[in-house]
């Protein structure tokens, strides 16, 4: 995958086109995550949603009186 994305780098590259070169650029600084997903089809999409519900959760916990309750609701929640 590295090996062909390098390839394709060399065609934009004398070409005048500066959104191709806007998105090689972006693709560079993100190259490490782009090479993971295309080996693994792995995405952070489940780890950001349950960190939403923890997020939500936390908000409405805010009676709670000591933490060891928070956290008990946290792994009730997140067990479903």
């Amino acid at each position: 995958m590295a090996l062909a994305l390098q390839r394709w780098r060399r065609m934009p590259r004398w070409q005048r086109i500066s959104p191709l070169k806007r998105f090689w650029a972006m693709l560079e600084t993100h190259w490490f995550g782009v090479l993971a997903w295309a080996k693994h089809g792995l995405s952070n999409a489940a780890l950001e949603g349950n960190n939403a519900r923890i997020r939500g959760i936390s908000h409405r916990a805010h009676g709670y009186r000591n933490p060891d309750n928070l956290m008990q609701i946290l792994y009730f929640s997140c067990c479903r």
